[in-house]
């Protein structure tokens, strides 16, 4: 195999890095574009299947700490009322600041069909930080396995250079002595 110099390599070394660098961007454009209609889609089918109902709060449930200390929450959990978006009156558990008080009214989320507390769906922050968190995480991917690619080909070109070089130097080593000693 005959020897690479090493302008050879860094110049071949540096397009396909320009190469890979350019598919990791496009790579993780695509996964984005991926990722974003999915969360949106999410987003859309929370939001469908999701209200938001006023809750009337019946009156505070009691603390019950564990660590004995102080609370440092801001908010307070309350029995409280609603109607859910058929029309039925439901009761439950809702957190409400914690200096609420019984016959305060707040917004919850409820499910359209069971009436039950659930999440809020996703917002359109959460899709986009979703998305911006799974493109940094492929672009730090691939500049990773790019990285680990180019120590590995650097590191088996630099052995094949120096198994020629000692080559070169015992052939050369050998003519010198026969001539000059």
């Amino acid at each position: 195999m005959p020897a690479v110099s090493v302008d050879q390599w860094s110049l071949a070394s540096f397009r396909w890095l320009r190469v890979a660098l350019c598919g990791s961007v496009i790579a993780a454009w695509a996964v984005g574009q991926v990722i974003h209609t999915a969360a949106s889609d999410q987003a859309a089918l929370e939001k469908a299947g999701r209200a938001v109902v006023h809750a009337e709060l019946l009156e505070p449930i009691a603390a019950t700490s564990t660590s004995g200390g102080p609370s440092f929450s801001s908010s307070a959990p309350f029995h409280a009322r609603w109607i859910t978006p058929g029309g039925m009156a439901r009761t439950g558990r809702v957190d409400a600041p914690v200096d609420a008080e019984a016959g305060t009214t707040v917004r919850i989320w409820v499910d359209r069909r069971s009436g039950e507390i659930t999440m809020s769906p996703l917002s359109r922050e959460e899709v986009l930080t979703r998305t911006s968190l799974v493109v940094l995480l492929t672009i730090l991917g691939c500049a990773s396995i790019i990285a680990g690619v180019r120590f590995v080909t650097l590191r088996r070109t630099s052995r094949r250079q120096a198994r020629t070089l000692e080559g070169e130097w015992r052939r050369i080593a050998a003519e010198w002595r026969r001539r000059h000693l």
